[in-house]
């Protein structure tokens, strides 16, 4: 029964990210069951990152394009036949075949039965799987040419590597982690030139079950969420705003950067404000407080913070690692939507910001239009401002992608 549960779980998981949302929240509000959760994640990231070989196979195998029902199920068999080999490859046919069999009958049950069967044959009559995947490239061919466009074929094959590797589980902590943690937890520590607090852990639900996570003493994150820390070691704010900061893990980084500094943390979302005031209370950040968008802008005035963090909403091409189904909803009509949003949240934050402060702007982001293009128009729509440092951090296999852009309004760094 939990087979067929999986199965199910995982067309509908599908089928949520093609029609309604992301895979996060499908995930978050869809799965209470860890043991399923995360089998079912694992199907579901597997399939996305592995999408055009998917997609691939049923167009070799398939003349006619199959229902949106059927094509899903039969991608969530060839996920697990070739990547879930702890399954026997016929007991997936026969799961999938009697699910098909009860959505849709008998007709759907023998054509998916067939499809199946004659591609497992393939897969014992030579090594299709390699073949298979030389032939395909793990992401949409828009995506790739534009990284090619805007770096270069090795940086846009490098990101692809990394898209296709499985990310570590990494988390990051300020405080000294104890001798025995690091053997019992099976903790790895990794350093990178703009921090050293991260660490790998190779066994996740240790991690999770773990007095490291119930005491605060570290968070959950990928080592790229802390890039932007890199530009503003020079500086000492007394009142931060950080204004898109749900679910507070960069204000949770500014905390100990600026252990003196007031930090005020809101977003407009109530749901995600939560999980900020939680991680605030789980982390005992004493310097910041998470208050909603209509209080705050009833309460705070306007050039009332020396320091103003945005950490805009994006397309997150720099996290698809992490969030694989994006790369497959990402295009020039949502990209420019993106532009759009962050332009107008940039010219209602900078209000809060007084004279002599410093913006810092980020995103999970590796497009021009989200970073670069957006800081130029700012400042040319802003003469007063001007820009300190800049920085691209592209996705790796040890980490996610990220931007950062300093900006001030009066100061200059020495």
């Amino acid at each position: 029964m939990k087979s067929e549960n999986i199965l199910n779980l995982s067309v509908k998981g599908i089928a949520f990210c093609e029609t309604e949302g992301n895979l996060d929240d499908y995930l978050d509000f869809s799965l209470k069951d860890q043991s399923l959760r995360n089998t079912v994640s694992s199907v579901l990231f597997t399939y996305f990152r592995k999408k055009t070989l998917i997609d691939h196979i049923l167009k070799n195998l398939i003349n006619k394009r199959p229902s949106a029902f059927l094509r899903r199920a039969l991608s969530v068999a060839f996920v697990q036949i070739l990547y879930h080999t702890g399954i026997e490859k016929f007991k997936v046919t026969d799961v999938t075949v009697s699910y098909v069999k009860i959505k849709e009958g008998k007709f759907s049950a023998n054509f998916v039965n067939a499809v199946l069967r004659n591609f497992i044959r393939q897969l014992e009559e030579k090594d299709t799987v390699e073949q298979l995947t030389a032939a395909v490239r793990s992401v949409p061919d828009f995506l790739y040419e534009r990284w090619v466009n805007n770096y270069s074929k090795d940086d846009a094959d490098k990101i692809v590597n990394a898209i296709d590797s499985r990310p570590e589980f990494t988390f990051r902590s300020t405080v000294e982690i104890d001798q025995n943690d690091f053997e019992n937890l099976k903790i790895r520590k990794i350093s990178f030139p703009w921090t050293d607090e991260f660490y790998i852990a190779d066994e996740p639900t240790e991690i999770l079950n773990s007095h490291l996570l119930k005491e605060g003493s570290i968070y959950i994150q990928d080592p790229a969420a802390s890039f932007f820390s890199s530009l503003v070691k020079d500086i000492q704010p007394n009142k931060i705003l950080d204004y898109c900061s749900a679910p507070g893990g960069k204000a949770i980084i500014l905390s100990s950067l600026f252990p003196d500094s007031k930090i005020t943390a809101t977003d407009r979302s109530q749901v995600r404000l939560e999980r900020t005031r939680q991680n605030f209370c789980r982390m005992k950040i004493k310097n910041a407080e998470a208050i909603n968008m209509e209080e705050f802008e009833k309460r705070c005035h306007k050039e009332s913070f020396d320091f103003l963090l945005l950490d805009v909403p994006c397309s997150n091409t720099g996290v698809i690692r992490h969030r694989p189904d994006i790369m497959w909803k990402f295009n020039k009509e949502t990209l420019k939507n993106n532009a759009s949003l962050q332009k107008e949240i940039l010219q209602k934050a900078v209000n809060y910001l007084a004279k002599s402060g410093y913006l810092l702007y980020s995103t999970c982001s590796i497009e021009l239009e989200e970073n670069e293009i957006q800081i130029e128009n700012f400042l040319s729509d802003n003469p007063g401002f001007s820009l300190l440092k800049k920085k691209i951090l592209l996705p790796s296999v040890t980490h996610d992608g990220a931007f950062a852009a300093l900006l001030t309004n009066g100061n200059i760094l020495k």
